[in-house]
C-alpha cells in the first residue's frame, strides 16, 4: 500500500511517462503560484507571459514500480 508519493520540481504526475512543458504561474504568489500547468492556455500561465520549463511527467505506475525495486 502507498503511504506517500513525493514529486520532486523537475518532475510532474502525468498520465504518460516523458518529457514536457510546465508552463508557470509567476503572479499568484498569495497562493504559492498554484496555477502552474502543463495546459499553455491556462489563465494564470498566459497571464504570466507563457514562461514554461522543461519536466519530467511520471505516472503513479512508475513510481510504484521504482518504489518496489529499491526496496
Amino acid at each position: 500500500m502507498l503511504k506517500w508519493a513525493q514529486f520532486f520540481t523537475e518532475t510532474v504526475g502525468a498520465g504518460v511517462d516523458g518529457d514536457l512543458s510546465l508552463f508557470l504561474d509567476t503572479i499568484n504568489e498569495e497562493q504559492h503560484f498554484w496555477g502552474s500547468s502543463i495546459v499553455s492556455s491556462h489563465k494564470d500561465s498566459q497571464a504570466s507571459g507563457g514562461v514554461s520549463v522543461p519536466v519530467t511527467a511520471v505516472t503513479m505506475s512508475t513510481i510504484f514500480k521504482t518504489k518496489m525495486r529499491s526496496t
